[in-house]
């Protein structure tokens, strides 16, 4: 046998042991890439899904600023709510909607309030299901009633200060805005990617979305929804491709959402195949190569392809893609080896082309951002900061790495901001918590600190170790404010209701207490926020078994009750109150509230059985004063406030006149009171914006109140609309009597808003004017509406004053 066949048959021997390991290791090579196929496919289903969890944060950050506006908190239909709620539509294009419901589920406040004004949203499921969870909520796929777009509704609830949930906010999330959006990520060839809401309605799809967006997904895939983990699956999709998928049920992050991924599996296999023939020729044109250059001597030959083919290969290991092995000798078995080493070479210098494109347009991106973005590394220093840092700070570039981000940092917040950052990076692997903190940084632009808001959260590796952080800082200066607004309002209000001459409450529709004055609380020796939440009869209070029926009744009927004398018997004796309940209304026909009044008449009940004159005195006086207290109450509800606060409001500032002239009649013994004394009584809050100048004269005490109403009014008119809204406005009040024994009354406004001319229907507040001037007082009021301000003349009738003293001429 010649010895180059023996060799041949020998080296065919040799490599027995070789190809079964080969034909091992392609094996394990191809379960290998069944599960890198896999692998990719989770870490690309949660890339889609961290997309969509910025998109939802996104969201809930525009609900908090709805919620923090002050048109919004109003919940009334406004111009100025509905221009807020369309700039948010406009800034925010991926929107369809941005409504407010109040808790009927009737549209308070809508870009588009005639197309909203018979919508009612009740019956939708994202709305009853933020009343049920108090949180935000991701709804289901849908087409709007007043846009008639489909998308998917994000709701949230607007609390109040007590922290019950007031009205429903709802942003309607654009599904072809979703869909552009998932196509703006890099997927693999052959990939489809899909997004369904919690009923399994597909809302957007990478592959083909015009043919399968709101259809429902196929059986498999809705037996998927609801699965407690996430997982992988090889089977056809809705397009009859067979891929191998990842998905994210409804529960997984971000939960209310399913997400899969899938990979084209005969793609996959086809490209494997591929490469395993490719890997096959080469290592049996490498034996065979050998194998003849050996026969042949020509060892030397083969080791100078190998040192080019290891140098090209030390020139990638230095990250040079632009190497390549070219040209080579040492047969055609090297030069196919140094072309798949170029196409490989090349195939990897695209994909870091690709890769320093994405990262810079993402770098762009966030130097575009309106907010401060930031990474640092596990130590907790600062490797990157967007541009807009700089240009809010006013900080020279570059100072804001390593720890100089700490430079414009109010220095009383400086140091609680730093001790705070290390104690989070140095817990950053046990709890694993993000950042929050609220710190004053200085902004260059109006040389101020304002105050922002930071958010970090940790970068992990695959072992789940922190190996660094990312964040984001936004300026809530604006918010904040609005806030302490709001709260010195709601003192001011409630201020307003505790001095109130009785005992007030507000009970909700389950007829729980809203709010209580101290005068009422009183009565049963309470303090007031104990009302708050409970019902009468929770609260086991005595007059409960006497009330509760005709609460209930304002409630389901509308029935309003009046004068109710309720009797309770304690241990100092028997106490008698009286009380008053009468609904109040929204937007809605039923009776949203019911507003209760209560004055205790114990002490004239008593005095009733010692002096039966002076009991029927008291009686007369204070029916009357009820009487008064009612038909406030029913002008301040007529007006149309439009909430319960805003009725208080108005009805405690009426009432407070009316205690005002009670205690200077109390004080004459119901003789009269001097009228100078109460024109300044309801000027004396303006101070010098408004003079009162006229001669002493007195009233009768039947027309003191009366005129008192009518001064009231007349100055709460000019506080809110005429000459004491502005700062620079006066008001001057005349009088004087005349021959026949009567008064003339001026009331003269300058320096105020410039007025159109006269209204084209008269306030609540004039009638209510006219209604006392021509009633009570038996006189008669003349408006002019000029344009430097309003001029008025009161002319009472004589049998409204007391007579002359002696030597008045």
């Amino acid at each position: 046998m010649p010895l180059v066949l023996r060799a041949l048959l020998l080296l065919l021997f040799a490599l027995i042991p070789a190809a079964l390991v080969q034909v091992w290791m392609e094996r394990e090579a191809r379960e290998t890439r069944a599960e890198q196929v896999a692998e990719q496919s989770m870490r690309l289903v949660r890339l889609v899904a961290a997309q969509q969890v910025r998109t939802l944060e996104g969201a809930q950050q525009v609900l908090a600023a709805m919620a923090a506006h002050r048109a919004v908190q109003a919940l009334r239909p406004s111009d100025e709510c509905e221009d807020f709620l369309r700039g948010v539509l406009q800034s925010y294009t991926r929107y369809t909607i941005a409504n407010v419901f109040d808790l009927a589920g009737n549209s308070v406040c809508s870009p588009w309030p005639e197309e909203m004004r018979n919508i009612n949203v009740r019956d939708r499921w994202y709305f009853s299901e933020v009343l049920r969870t108090r949180s935000f909520v991701i709804g289901t796929f849908g087409t709007g009633r007043a846009t008639s777009t489909p998308s998917i509704h994000l709701a949230a609830p607007l609390f109040n200060d007590a922290g019950e949930v007031r009205a429903v906010m709802v942003l309607g999330l654009s599904v072809d805005w979703l869909v552009r959006d998932l196509l703006s990520l890099e997927l693999p060839e052959g990939s489809s990617s899909t997004i369904a809401d919690r009923e399994g309605t597909i809302l957007a799809r990478s592959r083909d979305p015009e043919s399968f967006v709101g259809r429902r997904m196929a059986p498999f895939a809705m037996a998927l929804l609801n699965k407690p983990e996430p997982g992988i699956i090889d089977a056809p999709a809705l397009d009859g491709v067979r891929r191998v998928a990842a998905y994210l049920p409804v529960q997984a992050a971000p939960e209310g959402l399913f997400i899969t991924m899938g990979l084209d599996a005969s793609r996959v296999l086809r490209d494997a195949a591929a490469r395993d023939r490719r890997s096959v020729s080469l290592i049996l044109g490498s034996l065979l190569l050998t194998f003849l250059l050996s026969l042949a001597g020509f060892g030397a030959a083969v080791q100078r392809p190998v040192r080019r083919l290891l140098a090209t290969a030390r020139r990638w290991g230095r990250q040079d893609w632009d190497a390549r092995v070219g040209p080579i000798g040492g047969g055609r078995e090297f030069a196919r080896l140094a072309e798949a080493f170029d196409a490989m070479a090349a195939e990897v210098q695209a994909r870091e082309a690709a890769r320093a494109e994405s990262e810079s347009r993402l770098s762009a991106l966030l130097d575009l951002s309106p907010q401060i973005v930031f990474t640092a590394d596990s130590r907790g220093h600062i490797t990157w900061i967007n541009r807009f840092w700089y240009e809010y700070t006013g900080q020279p570039q570059g100072s804001g790495l390593g720890t100089g981000w700490a430079a414009p940092i109010h220095p009383d917040d400086r140091a609680r901001t730093g001790e705070a950052w290390t104690a989070a990076v140095a817990r950053a692997d046990t709890t694993g918590a993000e950042h929050l903190l609220e710190m004053r940084i200085f902004h260059a632009a109006s040389r101020s600190y304002r105050w922002q808001v930071v958010r970090a959260r940790p970068l992990r590796d695959m072992a789940g170790k922190a190996m660094g952080w990312i964040g984001i800082s936004v300026d809530t200066h604006e918010l904040r404010e609005a806030q302490a607004e709001a709260e010195a309002a709601a003192r001011r209000l409630r201020a307003t209701y505790e001095s109130a001459p009785a005992g007030l409450a507000l009970l909700n529709r389950d007829l729980r207490f809203i709010a209580v004055n101290r005068r009422l609380a009183a009565l049963d020796d309470r303090e007031a926020g104990d009302y708050v939440g409970h019902t009468p009869e929770d609260l086991g209070l005595d007059l409960a078994p006497q009330i509760m029926p005709l609460l209930r009744s304002v409630v389901e009927n509308g029935e309003a009750h009046e004068e109710v004398e309720v009797t309770l018997d304690t241990e100092q004796g028997r106490r008698v109150l009286l009380c008053g309940f009468r609904p109040v209304y929204d937007t809605s026909p039923a009776a949203a509230a019911v507003t209760a009044a209560v004055l205790d008449i114990t002490a004239r009940k008593r005095a009733e059985d010692v002096e039966r004159l002076l009991s029927r005195e008291v009686d007369h006086r204070a029916k009357n004063a009820l009487a008064v207290v009612r038909s406030l109450a029913r002008l301040s509800l007529a007006e149309g406030h439009g909430s319960a606060e805003a009725v208080v409001e108005a009805l405690e500032g009426r009432i407070s006149a009316m205690a005002r002239v009670h205690t200077v009649l109390a004080r004459e013994r119901w003789t009269g009171a001097e009228l100078g004394e109460l024109v300044r009584g309801e000027l004396e809050a303006y101070g010098s914006a408004a003079q009162a100048e006229g001669p002493e004269l007195r009233l009768s005490s039947e027309a003191a109140q009366p005129l008192t109403m009518v001064l009231h009014e007349m100055a709460t008119n000019a506080a809110k609309y005429g000459a004491l809204s502005v700062g620079t406005g006066q008001v001057l009040v005349r009088w004087r009597r005349e021959a026949d024994g009567g008064v003339v009354l001026t009331w003269e406004e300058r320096g105020g808003p410039e007025l159109p001319g006269t209204p084209p229907v008269p306030g609540f507040g004039s009638r209510l004017i006219e209604a006392n001037v021509n009633g009570p007082l038996e006189g008669e009021a003349e408006f002019l509406w000029e344009k430097e301000g309003l001029r008025a003349t009161l002319r009472i009738a004589p049998e409204a004053t007391l007579p002359r003293p002696e030597g008045e001429g």
